[in-house]
């Protein structure tokens, strides 16, 4: 066994029992979700909502690309249509926090 497939093989196992230990704790309540997607006044935030979904759909994007093309020693490249979905909705995220941050008066 060389090194690199030692090294490989402990980071899985770990970042696999890190997984299953969040989604445990998750799901017995002992992490609390209830106000993940709500803002500061406790309604349904549309930026973090749109932040949540847009994350999920480029880590799923990423991981079939993974399993798809796997690449020996290297992580694979991130494709730049990723990145601009990410960045995009990211951006989108920060423009409602601001926009959410100033008095309401002076819009």
């Amino acid at each position: 066994m060389t090194a690199m497939t030692f090294t490989q093989g402990t980071s899985i196992v770990f970042l696999s029992a890190l997984a299953l230990t969040l989604t445990y704790l998750m799901l017995i309540g002992q992490v609390n979700l209830s106000g993940l997607l709500r803002d500061n006044s406790g309604i349904a935030s549309p930026g973090r909502i749109q932040a949540l979904v847009a994350t999920i759909f480029c880590s799923t994007g990423y991981l079939i690309d993974i399993f798809s093309n796997p690449v020996g020693g290297t992580l694979a490249p991130v494709p730049d249509t990723l990145l601009a979905v990410l960045g995009g909705s990211q951006a989108l995220y920060l423009a409602e926090k601001f926009f959410s941050a100033m008095p309401k008066n002076r819009l």
